[in-house]
């Protein structure tokens, strides 16, 4: 058994519910006439957009969309960069600080050793 397509041509190909007569009253409630306008189906002033032109419409919305999102993605991007950037600057200097402090460190233990151990035992001589 197979499954035939569905033809194109059938009874409601020509069918578009925005100028239907029964659905006026519908389609000009306040709620539903705004959504339409944010769809980008009817014009401000009430007038259906044909297909082609929604179509044409709604592909360029898509890529300003796209565009945009592009857009951000870019920014988030460079920022990400510079705070990387900065973050390996702060490494370096962190590591140079510690490298300073070692050598200070060692340079100070040298001394140290040079000049022999500092007993400051204080003698408690007393006469008596």
């Amino acid at each position: 058994m197979t499954i035939k397509p569905v033809n194109p041509s059938g009874p409601l190909d020509g069918y578009t519910s925005l100028t239907d007569g029964y659905l006026l009253d519908y389609f000009n409630n306040k709620r539903m006439r705004n959504h339409l306008q944010q769809m980008g189906l009817i014009t401000p002033r009430g007038e259906v957009i044909d297909e082609p032109t929604y179509r044409t419409n709604t592909a360029l919305q898509n890529l300003k969309d796209q565009a945009k999102e592009k857009n951000s993605l870019n920014s988030v991007k460079k920022n990400h960069d510079s705070q990387r950037a900065q973050l390996a600057f702060i490494r370096e200097k962190l590591i140079q600080l510690q490298k300073a402090d070692t050598v200070c460190r060692i340079r100070e233990e040298r001394e140290a050793r040079k000049t022999g151990p500092t007993n400051s035992v204080s003698s408690d001589t007393t006469l008596t």
